[in-house]
């Protein structure tokens, strides 16, 4: 896939456009790893400028070391697939040449996002 990624308020307002669902809007993103527990913080970037809130944390398992951060990224990566799934049902409807640039742009991101390959 190429790599590309979309502006965190183009995310946003994709998202606003797109979805009519409650959860806290993206982009989220991997926010460190916690030297207590060894935990992987996925947050928000908070709108009031003051840091960033959690979204989820991500525990480590017990013989599943490898598949800890591929967990963390694919839940950091949910705002913008389920952005992309919107739109992929959407521009079915109808469809048009720019239609599917902005799904192959769109989808991209996100699989990258979510393989950690952005």
């Amino acid at each position: 896939y190429p790599m590309r990624t979309l502006k965190s308020d183009a995310i946003r307002e994709l998202i606003k456009m797109t979805t009519k669902t409650k959860h806290t809007e993206g982009p989220w993103s991997l926010d460190g790893v916690s030297d207590r527990d060894n935990t992987i913080k996925i947050s928000e970037k908070c709108l009031c400028g003051k840091g960033h809130n959690a979204i989820a944390y991500v525990s480590p398992r017990a013989f599943y070391k490898d598949d800890q951060e591929a967990n963390a990224r694919l839940i950091a990566a949910a705002p913008e697939l389920l952005a992309a799934c919107h739109l992929v049902l959407k521009a079915l409807e109808d469809p048009t040449a720019e239609d599917v640039e902005a799904l192959t742009y769109s989808i991209t991101a996100a699989i990258n996002k979510a393989e950690g390959t952005n």
